[in-house]
């Protein structure tokens, strides 16, 4: 979608696959610098989670679009309640227990069998 995108507006858009643990590293953002955007999409699990809030953390202070889809998103949310709400423990109940989840799987939500 983002190379067609480009290509209905005379763009040429090139992508960088980056994996996300390594900006679970000090100063491994940086690898960021010169980006027009960021774009994290849909995934599941533990891993790479917090180079993903990094790359929020990035996006936001930078200034740089930031384009995050399902789990993208969740880890932008995260990354706000952290960074912008003061809620330093913020996360998701979807690792497993949380002592701030700012994130939560829908069955969490049931209430006597109704959402």
């Amino acid at each position: 979608a983002l190379v067609h995108g480009g290509l209905a507006n005379r763009v040429r858009v090139e992508l960088q696959w980056i994996e996300s643990e390594m900006f679970e590293q000090p100063d491994a953002v940086q690898r960021l610098e010169g980006v027009d955007g960021i774009l994290v999409p849909g995934g599941f699990g533990e891993r790479g989670s917090e180079g993903k809030i990094a790359a929020a953390t990035f996006a936001r202070t930078k200034n740089v679009p930031y384009f995050g889809i399902c789990f993208g998103m969740q880890m932008a949310v995260i990354e706000a309640a952290r960074n912008l709400a003061g809620i330093k423990n913020a996360g998701t109940s979807e690792f497993g227990p949380c002592s701030e989840p700012v994130v939560g799987l829908m069955t969490e939500w049931e209430r006597h069998g109704v959402l």
